[in-house]
């Protein structure tokens, strides 16, 4: 009798290690409106921010003044990361984030109608700061929300990529703008209208795909305790006998 030659498993397809996740998320409405959006609200800020100084003297506004005024904008930034988070921690909606994507659009045309009026100034440059931190920050938590956890630093880092780029280019372009209009209206109220372009793209978004889940109460969490062990050892005293 012959001897029976044994029957080897099928082998699985290869998942092939492309650019984008398995499911093809990168292809997908969500991900480049979240991209589009982010790239249009964070170059317009960035661009903004980097020729402030210039805007404001420009309008009769004191050198230390605008100096003050673009550092008021650095510590309003650390606001804004403590109200966006906040806000999004208990107002679980997609929408919250859409609201928080309009401050780059309401700064921005407060700062171009202020003219040399320093409270609008202030106020205009308090609520940019605010904008730039919450917009950036709610990049990768919009990210898990949407596509998950399974590979989603990996679509983070795709969408990052590009908004990196788009933070490099947005003071050329608004520098370009300046030397060919002879001033800022021009390139900051295409500013404005990229923001309220980003704006209503995330407004477009569908809700979450992949819900918050809520932490288990602290009572139900002490229902299940174990009898802390003191090793002696770690202390650097001996046991007693």
């Amino acid at each position: 009798m012959r001897p029976r030659t044994p029957r080897l498993p099928p082998r699985r397809p290869r998942r092939s290690s492309k650019a984008c996740p398995r499911s093809g998320p990168c292809r997908s409405r969500t991900f480049w409106t979240l991209t589009v959006a982010e790239c249009l609200a964070t170059s317009s800020l960035i661009g903004t921010q980097a020729h402030l100084v210039h805007w404001f003297t420009g309008r009769g506004v004191n050198g230390g003044t605008a100096t003050y005024l673009v550092s008021l904008m650095a510590v309003a930034g650390m606001v804004g990361v403590l109200f966006s988070g906040s806000l999004t921690d208990r107002i679980r909606s997609h929408r919250v984030a859409a609201v928080l994507y309009t401050l780059p659009a309401i700064s921005l045309a407060l700062l171009l109608a202020a003219g040399s009026t320093l409270w609008m100034l202030g106020v205009g440059v308090v609520l940019m700061g605010c904008a730039l931190t919450a917009v950036t920050l709610l990049l990768p938590y919009l990210v898990t929300r949407y596509f998950g956890l399974r590979a989603s630093a990996e679509i983070f880092g795709i969408s990052l990529a590009c908004s990196m780029l788009s933070i490099g280019t947005g003071p050329t372009l608004i520098g370009i703008g300046f030397d060919t209009s002879g001033g800022y209206t021009l390139p900051i109220s295409l500013a404005v209208a990229a923001t309220t372009l980003s704006a209503l793209l995330m407004f477009s978004l569908k809700p979450y795909t992949y819900a918050v889940v809520k932490p288990a109460p602290r009572d139900a969490r002490r229902t299940h305790t174990v009898p802390a062990v003191t090793d002696t050892r770690l202390s650097g005293q001996e046991a007693t006998p």
